[in-house]
């Protein structure tokens, strides 16, 4: 049985060629962790277990592509849960950055691109769940802005229009502040704030529609 579920939680890499008289499968298993699953997702497991709203039920579950690169969360068994990349070939899957050091992990999740990076969230475990940006090297993987001092903001529906990444904070236990980011300190702000006297607005499922943004708004009253 651990034989089975091993092999449906390797990172599988797929190429397909159709021809009009052949058409040929080829599998290529990349066999992260090689004591137990690596888990292999844009999906952090402790997303449904964090303030509400996350985007667990509604998040992106297919991995982001930049650049013909595949960039995904999975566990080693030494580093945790951190960010990772592949070209689908051994040489070219490999951890992108340790953000948690040590076997932490550091939830990393929502995985987004927009322009020539990706956006995501991520704990290093000082500053708690926040909005980074990645080039897809060490070096250029950091934590945008420390939006919250509270333990972490909790970036959700992480959503690119046009080059500009918009997404969802937490604040009062529900996602209750809409900002924008480009990636930069300066560039990443308040676009608005759902709470006011007339109570807490929960917002989720931010949509890009030609340029336009749709959103859910809940309200849990005063």
């Amino acid at each position: 049985m651990k034989k089975f579920y091993k092999k449906i939680s390797m990172l599988i890499m797929m190429s397909i060629g159709i021809s009009a008289s052949v058409c040929a499968q080829n599998f290529h298993l990349l066999d992260i962790n090689d004591s137990k699953d690596s888990h292999p997702s844009n999906n952090s497991l402790f997303n449904s277990a964090q303030p509400l709203p996350n985007d667990y039920l509604y998040g992106k579950f297919e991995y982001a592509v930049l650049n013909n690169i595949a960039y995904f969360t999975a566990d080693d068994g030494i580093h945790g849960a951190e960010l990772w990349r592949s070209d689908g070939t051994a040489k070219g899957t490999y951890m992108v950055k340790d953000i948690n050091p040590g076997n932490l992990s550091s939830g990393v999740s929502s995985i987004t691109v927009s322009g020539n990076k990706i956006f995501f969230r991520a704990d290093d475990g000082i500053y708690g769940q926040e909005i980074w940006v990645s080039d897809g090297t060490d070096a250029g993987t950091v934590m945008v802005k420390d939006i919250s001092p509270y333990g972490g903001s909790f970036p959700s529906f992480l959503t690119d229009v046009n080059g500009t990444v918009y997404f969802f904070v937490t604040f009062y236990a529900t996602a209750d502040e809409l900002w924008k980011t480009d990636g930069t300190t300066d560039g990443t702000v308040m676009v608005t704030d759902f709470f006011s006297e007339l109570g807490t607005y929960n917002a989720s499922r931010l949509t890009n529609v030609n340029g336009r943004l749709f959103c859910v708004l809940d309200n849990y009253g005063a």
